[in-house]
């Protein structure tokens, strides 16, 4: 009789689900308390190892009974009704007589349980995969508890604000570009001014989805980076402090590390180390958000901007090491853990800058586009990255070259003023170091460019 390799699949996925689970919680009856008392411990926890793997198998064992008897799901609700009342059974004893009340472990139990049921279900990957999700979130909880019980009412607000910007608001705009042909008094007064009709749809650039998804996008890159800033602190190291800042602001980042060199210039090297890990950050985010938007930008884009990354990281890397363990507190404060104004001004010049991007692409052709990408440069990166990656994105609109060309030389003139700013106001050795580690970077990434455009 041959055998159905499915059902040896999927009963093989249920083994691991269960044994995945059931390991954490062995270790976790095994695990002394503060009394020392292994034992008590062990009555607290009934269900280890071979407790879950059991009940992975018999939520299998259900599922796959299932169609051969004809129940029609019957059988496996009257498997989980048998172990839900097995395991409140259990647990109610357990409470009753250690006084101990957590439910992790029964819900975990069900949850096993229905793991089994999704292998025999044609969702072995799925069982697989909320395995290792559950029992990391197990595993972590000592650091879980202990990050919820320092959160503060104000973050928590934050947190809200943000699920409701992104996944209530978000969903409901339209997705799709708004021009002048949608407005027609606009219309009518470019056509009186002879502007033609393919340039009336070239100028369609409002996009309320794609606008709105950046304010969020924006937003929640700040939220990531209060929230390592938070959790990693200052007093961590001023490189972990630049990494974290750099994901909220590179800029920001390079003038709040100047203003530390003046109150602790004998830091030069964590201070220098950091603002260059702030603007390593700021390189990756250039790849990350032209991989997102177009791959022939983002290849092109790889050797000049990747040269910057790596070059950055590693003299940041090496300063760090040179460095003695120097720390600050304060080198970095945010000031709320929700932004969305900043957000919103961000998307607004984003907007400003592909219009006039635009614009300058009709009237003067790819000069008009660097010299956009210049003044944007000033200011911030990711207005102009999107703008372009958007641009190159629409097949022939824009060449990935010409594109990445004004994206490198927004990179080039944010470094360029980063440096003066940090030479200017912070202290002058760490000012002159910053600013000839930026320009070497930036001679890698100029280097990495000229390769691109010359092969």
């Amino acid at each position: 009789m041959a055998i159905d390799t499915t059902v040896v699949y999927g009963y093989l996925a249920a083994l691991f689900c269960g044994a995945f689970l059931g390991v954490e919680r062995e270790m976790g009856k095994s695990a002394p308390e503060a009394d020392g008392a292994a034992e008590s411990v062990a009555a607290r926890n009934p269900a280890g190892i071979r407790t879950h793997i059991l009940a992975a198998l018999f939520g299998a064992t259900a599922q796959h009974l299932d169609p051969k008897l004809g129940a029609n799901g019957m059988f496996t609700v009257v498997a989980f009704v048998a172990v839900a009342a097995f395991a409140v059974t259990v647990y109610a004893v357990r409470a009753r007589a250690t006084g101990h009340y957590g439910t992790t472990s029964v819900l975990t139990l069900f949850l096993t349980f229905g793991l089994g049921v999704l292998c025999f279900a044609g969702q072995i990957p799925l069982a697989i995969a909320l395995a290792v999700v559950v029992t990391g979130i197990l595993t972590v909880k000592v650091p879980l508890h202990t990050f919820v019980r320092t959160l503060t009412r104000a973050e928590i607000a934050a947190a809200v604000k943000f699920g409701l910007v992104a996944l209530v608001l978000l969903p409901l705009l339209p997705d799709r570009d708004f021009g002048p042909l949608d407005w027609p008094w606009l219309a009518e007064q470019l056509r009186a001014a002879h502007v033609a009709e393919p340039t009336m749809q070239r100028l369609a650039l409002v996009n309320p989805y794609s606008l709105w998804f950046l304010v969020v996008a924006i937003s929640g890159l700040s939220f990531v980076g209060y929230v390592l800033v938070r959790t990693i602190g200052p007093g961590r190291g001023l490189v972990l402090t630049g990494l974290a800042g750099g994901m909220v602001s590179s800029t920001a980042t390079s003038l709040a590390m100047a203003a530390q060199s003046r109150r602790t210039p004998h830091l030069r090297h964590s201070i220098v180390a950091a603002v260059l890990a702030a603007c390593s950050v700021m390189a990756l985010r250039v790849l990350i958000v032209s991989a997102a938007f177009a791959t022939a930008l983002f290849t092109t884009l790889l050797a000049p901007v990747g040269a910057m990354l790596v070059s950055g990281g590693l003299v940041a890397f090496w300063l760090a090491r040179r460095a003695k363990g120097g720390t600050a507190e304060g080198a970095l404060k945010l000031s709320t853990p929700f932004a969305l104004g900043p957000a919103l001004k961000l998307t607004g010049l984003f907007l400003l800058v592909r219009t006039a991007g635009e614009l300058a692409t009709i009237l003067i052709g790819t000069t008009g586009l660097y010299l956009t990408a210049a003044l944007s440069g000033i200011v911030d990166v990711d207005a102009i990255t999107v703008a372009v990656g958007q641009q190159v994105k629409a097949q022939e609109a824009l060449d990935a070259r010409v594109g990445a060309g004004a994206i490198f030389l927004a990179v080039a003139v944010n470094t360029v003023v980063k440096a003066s700013m940090v030479l200017v106001s912070g202290d002058r050795a760490v000012g002159r170091t910053v600013f000839l580690a930026l320009a070497g970077t930036l001679l890698a990434g100029a280097t990495g460019l000229a390769l691109v455009l010359l092969v």
